[in-house]
């Protein structure tokens, strides 16, 4: 078929516009998909959430949960959104388990909620923590084997910043017979306790100052301060520290301290530590081991 120099112009012009199409496409398919950048997203209602952000549209945020299922956040119910560094040696390491405990004390850092904590104090001593909303937690302890002592507590967190956390709380001891006894030398079997913890920082390394007053037979001791903090050393490990200033009367005598320094081993799941108490003298005859273990079970 023979085209007339207009039509083979034509024709040529066709070729060119199919051919840099065709090759657009070719490229564009060729591109690899852009990565998925990992993101904090915290709530207003205090739940923090991770995964791999997906995109943002019409005050929507579109992301990939812990368990890759697809969710969707209206802006208006989220505080705050942090974007992790995926080339950060940070970013590769689970979350801590144990978040709201020390050693003895706990942190002003609430439970999640349906969250359960299973803990153990020298093996013997034993006590469940459950999560009823992400602000407030119930739990109780007992000794294994006598059954002798208990406690009940409960803990609410009033401030839930991301670098800030403030909670208080009150606990009811049962003591047993001839454990403590009062300036009369009468048995003391029934305690309370009222506590409050400052945090700052964030899940791997924070800083708590605490203070807890006991109560017994309608009185009001003075003060218990504790100053307790953790820092995360590696995907596994952690220092923890835990000191008491203890108070007597209405002023400090010779500033009475209890001074602890350990270290914690961290698993997806629980945590184990090892630490030492010492008085404010630093004797070797006066220190005393504490061992603890904590088992978390999140919903």
């Amino acid at each position: 078929m023979n085209l007339t120099p207009g039509a083979t112009s034509i024709v040529c012009m066709l070729s060119i516009v199919i051919l840099s199409t065709v090759n657009c496409f070719t490229a564009l398919a060729q591109e690899p998909a852009p990565k998925r950048v990992m993101v904090e997203i915290q709530k207003k209602d205090a739940t923090t959430l991770k995964g791999k952000l997906l995109g943002i549209a019409r005050d929507t945020v579109r992301f990939l949960d812990a368990d890759n299922r697809e969710r969707r956040i209206a802006m208006k119910d989220i505080r705050n959104i942090e974007y992790v560094d995926s080339l950060s040696v940070r970013s590769q390491w689970f979350d801590s388990p144990n978040t709201t405990r020390y050693l003895l004390t706990n942190s002003g850092v609430p439970l999640r909620k349906k969250d359960i904590v299973i803990q153990a104090t020298y093996v013997v001593l034993a006590s469940v923590q459950y999560g009823l909303s992400d602000r407030v937690s119930i739990g109780g302890g007992t000794e294994l084997f006598t059954h002798s002592t208990y406690y009940l507590n409960t803990k609410v967190n009033l401030v839930n910043h991301a670098k800030y956390k403030f909670s208080a709380g009150a606990s009811y001891y049962r003591l047993p017979k001839e454990f403590l006894t009062d300036v009369y030398n009468d048995d003391i079997r029934n305690l309370g306790m009222l506590t409050a913890a400052s945090t700052w920082g964030g899940e791997n390394h924070h800083l708590t100052l605490g203070a807890g007053y006991i109560v017994t037979e309608g009185t009001l001791t003075p003060p218990i301060v504790t100053l307790s903090g953790t820092t995360r050393i590696g995907k596994h490990f952690g220092l923890v520290t835990e000191n008491w200033f203890l108070f007597v009367g209405e002023k400090q005598v010779e500033l009475p301290v209890l001074l602890s320094l350990g270290l914690r081993y961290i698993s997806k799941r629980s945590s184990l530590d090892f630490a030492l108490f010492t008085d404010h003298k630093f004797n070797d005859l006066n220190m005393f081991p504490y061992v603890g273990y904590a088992l978390r079970l999140r919903k």
